[in-house]
This record gives C-alpha cells, sequence and structure tokens, in this order.
C-alpha cells in the first residue's frame, strides 16, 4: 500500500473582478481605495494582522500589465468558478459556443453587472488562501470599497 508522506493541501482560490474609475499611479493610491486609514486587516484571529501596505502592493504589482478587461473576458471569468448564475437566472453553459457573439451581447448575459462597470477600468485578480497572507487577501474582502465579484474556485 502506498501511502502519501508529504504535505497534502486543501487549499483555495478565487478570482476577483474589480472596477476602477482610474489606473491607480502607486500602491498607496491602492492602498487608499481598498483600505483607507487601516493599516492592518485581521480576517482570522489565530493568522494576526495583516498589512494592508502589503496587500496594497501586491494588487497593485498584479495589475501592472494588465489590460482592462473586455465584457467577453469578464462573462468568461464568471463563468469560469462555483456560485455564479446569468442574469436571467440560469446557471452556466460550458458548451455553448460564444465565439460569434457582439460585445453587447456579453454586456446583456452579465447584467446589472456591466451596468456597474461601464466606463471603468476592469482587472482580474486571483488570490489562493495556501498561507496567512493569502487567505486574508482571498477571504478578507479587500475589495469591498470597489464595484466587484468574487468567483470561487475551490
Amino acid at each position: 500500500m502506498k501511502t502519501r508522506q508529504g504535505f497534502v493541501s486543501n487549499s483555495s482560490s478565487s478570482s476577483f473582478i474589480v472596477a476602477f474609475s482610474k489606473m491607480p499611479e502607486s500602491a498607496d493610491e491602492v492602498k487608499e481605495l481598498l483600505f483607507g486609514d487601516r493599516e492592518t486587516l485581521c480576517e482570522y484571529e489565530h493568522l494576526g494582522p495583516m498589512s494592508t501596505k502589503t496587500m496594497s502592493e501586491i494588487v497593485f504589482e498584479d495589475m501592472v500589465g494588465q489590460k482592462s478587461k473586455s465584457l467577453k473576458e469578464v462573462y468568461d471569468e464568471l463563468n469560469s468558478g462555483w456560485d455564479f448564475k446569468n442574469a436571467d437566472g440560469s446557471t452556466h453553459d460550458y458548451n455553448a459556443d460564444y465565439s460569434n457573439l457582439k460585445e453587447e451581447d456579453f454586456g446583456k448575459k452579465i447584467g446589472d453587472f456591466a451596468d456597474e462597470i461601464e466606463g471603468q477600468l476592469v482587472f482580474i485578480f486571483s488570490y489562493a488562501d495556501d498561507d496567512a497572507l493569502g487567505s486574508t487577501m482571498e477571504h478578507g474582502g479587500i475589495f469591498d470599497n470597489l464595484t466587484h465579484r468574487r468567483i470561487s474556485h475551490h
């Protein structure tokens, strides 16, 4: 019989579709948008407080080099995880071919969220809870001050 001797991970990950009114010019500007004056965020008592400066630096670094996402990219990301329902209440249709849809048709498919993000820069971030910082990034509500959606990839 074979037994596993190494570490077995049960970590989760989530992606976040986040709208910004403009491109932040620094990690400090990201920190102001996400956390205001807060210096730490403590999602889990046993993990202790996490630095909002560090989290803001990670988010800013993840933004650099990204282009604002199209409605098709937003739609695809919304459909890539769990617990997402289409604007009409239907669930995922993984076999559908949407390659011929026009951009505005993707907007109809994601409904109100398309209206909320219209005219903004939209970025997609992905974080996993494989360590204390990652747990806070994924589960700590770091984007709660901005228009966003979280997609679970558990």
